[in-house]
């Protein structure tokens, strides 16, 4: 308890620095561009670059503590959801050419926006981690196994060696070089930690270069 009161602290204190940093930079650079040696320019670039990847991650940091706090359940159609998600995701789906084929979701107790979240993660993971040059395609169906639910998100990418299906879930756990893919390193680790919010579980199966399988058990 105390650390996720510490993280939400650091974080938020860390924004209003960071927040100056992003600001001077981009003044120097739309003010002096033209005067601007191209090295000093580079630079400066690169410490925008830079900032702008730290506020992705505190801001993670900020949703992943958040996720412990104690929220009250209710009734959620994991199929609003899912529409929901979509809709947000939309712009991202029709850049990449992608296709999302969505089964139908189960009705469960839980916190919406966490749902939400968990959701939102494992589908913008299917789009993101494309092999080159093949539209992304996602799967997302459910099966009833005796008192749990399974969802199951299915994609085409770049996938991974199974024998690092538990270390995914760790925080700041990356399989793919940061140049090569946008991310922090938090999303499934959120996704594991929503999951066992809700009395379950998540687990991957994949093969490199072939794609990857999530399988989230709910109560």
């Amino acid at each position: 308890s105390e650390l996720e009161q510490y993280a939400w602290i650091a974080s938020h204190d860390l924004k209003e620095p960071l927040r100056k940093i992003r600001t001077f930079s981009n003044i120097l650079l739309t003010r002096t561009e033209d005067e601007m040696p191209e090295d000093v320019k580079s630079r400066l670039v690169k410490i925008n670059e830079s900032a702008e990847r730290m506020d992705k991650l505190i801001e993670a940091i900020l949703v992943y503590s958040n996720s412990s706090a104690n929220h009250a359940f209710e009734e959620v159609d994991l199929n609003t959801v899912m529409k929901e998600v979509l809709a947000d995701l939309e712009v991202t789906i029709s850049s990449t050419n992608a296709v999302v084929h969505a089964g139908s979701l189960p009705v469960i107790a839980g916190i919406p926006f966490q749902l939400r979240q968990l959701l939102q993660n494992l589908v913008s993971n299917g789009l993101k981690y494309h092999k080159p040059g093949v539209p992304p395609e996602v799967n997302v169906s459910s099966a009833k196994v005796e008192n749990t639910w399974r969802i199951i998100v299915t994609d085409n990418g770049i996938g991974f060696n199974n024998e690092f299906a538990g270390k995914i879930f760790q925080v700041f756990q990356r399989l793919v070089p940061k140049h090569e893919y946008e991310g922090t390193g938090i999303g499934l680790a959120l996704c594991k930690k929503i999951a066992e919010n809700h009395g379950g579980s998540i687990e991957a199966e994949s093969k490199a270069g072939i794609g990857s399988t999530f399988i989230v058990t709910l109560p």
